[in-house]
């Protein structure tokens, strides 16, 4: 089995950040700040800080994924990374995590552990469901579902802190899961759907944001495993849109987890559970 360095080393993201000054053009030093980048393309400047502040590695930040992995608790399904190698994921799918909703509509359990080397993302733990069918994230990062986690130097507090995230997680999913399968006995009503249209459409003169609505209403009824007709649908195609159609090229997924984007999976969930 590979291990996590094995896995950062491929994707060119096994650096160690660099540290130097920070110069002008004349050459002369600039006092009070630091360069933060990689040493394997030093054109890459990942964040200009204060001295005093030390980034972490990814290879430091993702061991605590090991006690996960030595225990066959879970396997690397995807390592992410963003912003030149500033800011990377790994995936982690939980063994035995597999639930289906619907028949031929499963989905599976993630811990996701990230880490930001840009003096903006620290080290982060967060649970994740991903329907298999359309490769879409449920769940954008929120204070429910994320926790911080300290950088330790110890291979006991990395099991530690391992096993207590893995009891949380297991403790979230439950929940989520009994929250989606209420979604998945839900029909659609018109009254549901002029509620989620209201969340999207908040200019009704916004031709951008009709055109946003119908390519969700699309989706909603003809998007990956959906068919139109219950409140399950309706989120997958909001999850289908803001994961796959919405912002840059290759940043739908970031885009997905936070911000704008994030905010509008909680507040349709939500809302839609509510209505369930």
């Amino acid at each position: 089995m590979k291990t996590i360095n094995e896995f950062l080393n491929e994707k060119g993201l096994g650096f160690i950040p660099a540290i130097e000054p920070v110069f002008l053009s004349n050459g002369s030093p600039v006092e009070g700040y630091q360069r933060i980048f990689n040493p394997d393309n030093p054109m890459s400047t990942f964040a200009i800080t204060k001295p005093g502040y030390t980034p972490v590695a990814h290879s430091e930040a993702f061991a605590i994924a090991e006690p996960l992995l030595n225990d066959g608790l879970g396997t690397i399904s995807r390592i992410k990374s963003y912003h030149d190698g500033s800011y990377a994921m790994v995936h982690i799918r939980l063994s035995g995590g597999e639930h289906e909703v619907r028949r031929g509509d499963p989905v599976v359990k993630e811990i996701v552990i990230s880490n930001g080397i840009d003096y903006i993302h620290g080290v982060r733990a967060w649970f994740n469901v991903e329907r298999l069918v359309c490769t879409n994230g449920l769940v954008a990062i929120s204070r429910d579902n994320s926790r911080n986690i300290r950088h330790t130097p110890t291979v006991y507090e990395r099991i530690v802190d391992a096993s207590v995230i893995y009891r949380q997680a297991i403790q979230w999913f439950d929940d989520f899961y009994e929250k989606i399968n209420l979604l998945a006995n839900k029909p659609m009503s018109d009254a549901i759907m002029a509620q989620v249209r209201r969340q999207i459409v908040k200019d009704k003169d916004s031709t951008r944001a009709i055109n946003q609505w119908n390519k969700i209403l699309d989706l909603f009824e003809h998007g990956k495993g959906n068919n139109g007709q219950t409140c399950w649908d309706m989120y997958n195609g909001i999850t289908e849109w803001t994961d796959h159609f919405a912002g840059r090229p290759g940043t739908h997924e970031l885009a997905a987890l936070e911000g704008v984007n994030g905010r509008l999976k909680d507040d349709v969930f939500e809302l839609l559970l509510k209505a369930a």
